[in-house]
């Protein structure tokens, strides 16, 4: 994930169950992430992919990983999946408006 851009970053981020996720969990509370299931799964073409079925991250474990990692790479990568997460909400601010 070296040198990634904020539309490469936005490829990864999906709208399931009205939450944005990123795919991938190792240790977060509940309320951070949810399961796919077997239709959402689908939807994301995956299903042929992956053994178990995946858990995501919400909008909130994001910006845990921000005090979690501490690598100057990392910190750069959470800066940018969170300005993706704040142009996703005015856009979906905008066009409700």
């Amino acid at each position: 994930m070296e040198n990634l851009t904020l539309t490469q970053i936005e490829k990864i981020i999906y709208v399931i169950q009205g939450q944005r996720v990123m795919r991938d969990i190792d240790r977060f509370p509940e309320d951070f992430t949810f399961q796919l299931n077997s239709s959402e799964l689908a939807e994301l073409s995956l299903s042929n992919h992956v053994k178990f079925t995946p858990f995501l991250f919400t909008e909130n474990a994001v910006v845990m990983l921000s005090s979690v990692l501490n690598s100057s790479y990392a910190v750069q990568v959470n800066i940018s999946i969170m300005r993706i997460f704040t142009k996703l909400r005015s856009f979906l601010i905008w066009r409700a408006i």
